[in-house]
């Protein structure tokens, strides 16, 4: 079962590696945070960036959250979990099936059995077809089948806004496009061009009010 915990902001690898090195490895699967590729022009040309899918959350992998709690009690930068159980002790929030199956989704394992390398991968690019008039066809990618979500495509810095429900929430959050015939180059990276850090994403990241 995967149980979300919820942690500073800005501090989602380092709770993870903390994580990794203080809890008993026999406790929990996998722990991670997903991340989402992004494509930003620095000086003219496009580089891809690494940003967080969703800030402030990371998600465990386990069938013992209980057990588990007890260890992650020595685990600095942990604000809270997302659940408490009859005597207000951590047992954290279960992530919903369709929730699992968005995140699969996003990260190209919809059809796979759960597997740790697609719980850690990224969010990658979806490339699209853009006509004379402006009007986006999907080709391929994270964003198939989520047509119906797309609130907005921002053709200009390659991102659409597409509105989903997560964790009882509608969320808007944002993933990267590539345009065919435009974007030859899918990394974007050129010989002797310094590629940057991976940027915060805290302005990434909204709720609908």
């Amino acid at each position: 079962m995967i149980y979300v915990l919820q942690v500073r902001t800005g501090m989602e690898s380092e709770t993870v590696s903390f994580i990794d090195t203080l809890v008993d490895h026999e406790t929990y699967r996998d722990v991670y945070f997903p991340t989402r590729v992004m494509r930003k022009k620095f000086h003219g040309h496009w580089q891809e960036v690494q940003e967080k899918l969703l800030p402030g959350y990371i998600f465990i992998d386990t069938d013992n959250i209980k057990d588990m709690s007890l260890s992650l009690k020595k685990v600095p930068r942990l604000t809270k979990a997302l659940g408490r159980d009859e005597d207000n002790e951590f047992f954290g929030q279960e992530l919903s099936k369709s929730d699992e199956r968005w995140l699969r989704q996003v990260m190209g394992g919809r059809e796979s059995q759960y597997m740790d390398p697609i719980l850690r991968g990224k969010v990658g690019l979806t490339l699209v077809e853009v006509d004379e008039e402006n009007h986006v066809k999907i080709l391929e990618g994270p964003m198939q089948n989520m047509e119906g979500n797309i609130l907005h495509y921002d053709l200009h810095r390659r991102f659409a806004d597409i509105e989903v429900e997560f964790m009882g929430q509608r969320t808007i959050i944002h993933l990267g496009i590539v345009i065919k015939g435009k974007d030859t180059d899918m990394r974007g990276e050129d010989e002797g061009e310094e590629k940057p850090e991976p940027e915060d994403s805290k302005n990434s990241y909204s709720k609908r009010h």
